[in-house]
């Protein structure tokens, strides 16, 4: 009969292991935080898709893009990201913004994170610009916004 040898692992090759799962970790965490904050996001816009539509909708009825902002563009939203879109108009510009659940889209030093949707008529084409607005308490960081909205915009300056 021969002895049985006890195998076990060494304290420095369970040392290696936990080292190696925490690195995975640290990497993958906020990469995941990213995607879902993203994820977040794209339901934002699909909602300011539709709040686009209803704009140039009314915009084809009254053929005035002042008149176009109507109740129709301000609703409340069943969404966990968005309470509720809004469209609004000082008489000469206009702007279309979601008021976003702060309770999901929580950033460092953002109390209110915004996104705008500017129409501007050329030829009588709508184009739309998107953009955020650059004082830090309504910044979203730039990692999370599509390109094609990664304009800063000052709504205080464009209304004026």
């Amino acid at each position: 009969m021969g002895k049985k040898i006890a195998t076990s692992f060494s304290l420095i090759e369970l040392m290696v292991v936990i080292a190696i799962i925490g690195i995975l970790t640290a990497i993958a965490v906020p990469s995941y935080k990213q995607y879902v904050m993203k994820n977040r996001l794209s339901t934002v816009f699909t909602l300011l898709n539709k709040s686009k539509l209803i704009f140039e909708e009314n915009y084809q009825e009254t053929g005035s893009i002042i008149n176009a902002c109507s109740t129709k563009l301000i609703y409340s939203v069943n969404t966990p990201e968005v309470i509720s879109m809004h469209c609004w108009s000082n008489g000469s510009k206009i702007k279309i913004f979601p008021i976003l659940n702060t309770s999901v889209f929580s950033f460092p030093g953002v109390t209110t994170p915004r996104i705008y949707m500017f129409p501007k008529i050329e030829n009588d084409v709508i184009i739309w610009i998107c953009g955020y607005d650059s004082r830090t308490a309504l910044k979203i960081p730039l990692d999370y916004l599509p390109t094609n909205c990664q304009t800063i915009v000052y709504p205080d300056y464009l209304f004026k």
